[in-house]
């Protein structure tokens, strides 16, 4: 199944040089399997005897056995090598442009190869299209949904090294999107568990009538034109995220 998963940027613990880094963002990723989980996180709601919001209750579940699949025992043999090279006679001095999420684990990966890097940022915020950042509120903004699947164990394979496998939350795999012709009014796409990828994914477009009629789902040319508006909105939010105040009107009006 597909699962999602979430990295608190407040609470990643700060173990190392390239581990604070990381720790300046958050990311939102997902995990693909193809075996059945549970969730991690399961949320129940009950209403307060007196009149008031919903009281939600977390219930946190075990992580997944990522490391028994081939995929992950892979990323891992290969991440191993670097630590168990010998080490260089003239260790190379390496510039790295960008502290994204590529930048931050190439950086680590040169220095356990035995490497210098130099990762340099123009922000004042690590993480690329990850980040997040708090504001003089106290409270925290994401520049954006970042998504991982079963195709990308190397990322597991990091966060696992950094030690930060207990701040991810896993969720079900729901698409949620907000409807720009129906403000207020949120639309799910739900990839169902017995089916695997891109199975799933199918079944969820075919099920959802809300954001696409019939005539557009089995239409490839009016699809293909949907799908690309989406990930140009996408795009209008990362260019928003030069300042809190503007990425929100952003996310509100999108």
């Amino acid at each position: 199944m597909v699962v999602f998963g979430n990295v608190s940027a407040a609470n990643l613990p700060y173990q190392n040089g390239f581990l604070k880094a990381i720790s300046s963002g958050g990311c939102d990723l997902m995990g693909h399997r193809s075996f059945k989980i549970s969730t991690s996180f399961k949320t129940r709601t009950r209403r307060r005897r007196s009149a008031g919001p919903l009281q939600v209750v977390c219930v946190d579940i075990p992580r997944p056995e990522l490391e028994n699949t081939v995929n992950f025992l892979e990323a891992a043999s290969l991440s191993a090598s670097f630590r168990s090279a010998p080490r260089p006679a003239k260790p190379l001095k390496v510039v790295i442009a960008g502290a994204g999420l590529a930048g931050l684990s190439t950086a680590k990966y040169l220095a356990d190869a035995g490497h210098k890097p130099l990762l340099l940022e123009a922000r004042d915020v690590l993480g690329g299209k990850i980040a997040a950042w708090k504001d003089e509120d106290g409270d925290w903004y994401e520049t954006g949904l970042h998504i991982f699947f079963g195709a990308y164990p190397n990322v597991q394979n990091l966060f696992g090294e950094l030690g930060i496998n207990d701040r991810l939350q896993w969720k079900e795999h729901s698409m949620i999107f907000a409807m720009p012709s129906k403000p207020g009014e949120f639309s799910r796409f739900d990839f169902p568990d017995v089916l695997p990828a891109p199975l799933n994914g199918i079944w969820a477009i075919l099920r959802n009538n809300e954001m696409l009629t019939w005539p557009e789902k089995i239409n490839p040319p009016i699809f293909q034109v949907w799908l690309t508006e989406l990930i140009l909105q996408d795009y209008e939010l990362l260019a928003a995220s030069s300042g809190p105040q503007k990425l929100s009107e952003t996310t509100l009006s999108t």
